[in-house]
């Protein structure tokens, strides 16, 4: 990720209301990635690519709804491989980030 994608993605960040904020601070995103990517055997681009595609979802870049396809495509994920990472990553980030909003609120 480079610098600018990063500043851009802080200022995204920081213009999130503060509940999300927090939900997203509190599951430790790197962990869990870095889990992802290790139970699926990625490599280190297809790492990053993850990464980002998966912050680009969780700061309303992207829509959900398209995230197995960018997996597909800025990933370089067959759509077996995106399915199951998509699920991994649900399993491990998205629903602890909505049972955090649910505490929240």
């Amino acid at each position: 990720m480079d610098d600018e994608l990063k500043q851009s993605l802080k200022k995204q960040f920081d213009a999130l209301p503060i509940g999300v904020q927090k939900a997203i601070s509190a599951i430790d995103l790197p962990t869990k990635l870095q889990e992802v990517v290790k139970n699926n055997k990625l490599m280190l681009d297809q790492a990053g690519g993850l990464e980002t595609e998966t912050i680009l979802v969780l700061f309303g870049l992207e829509q959900l709804d398209k995230y197995v396809s960018n997996l597909k495509e800025n990933v370089g994920l067959s759509s077996i491989q995106a399915s199951v990472v998509a699920h991994d990553v649900d399993e491990l980030i998205f629903k602890n980030i909505r049972e955090s909003l649910k505490k929240i609120n």
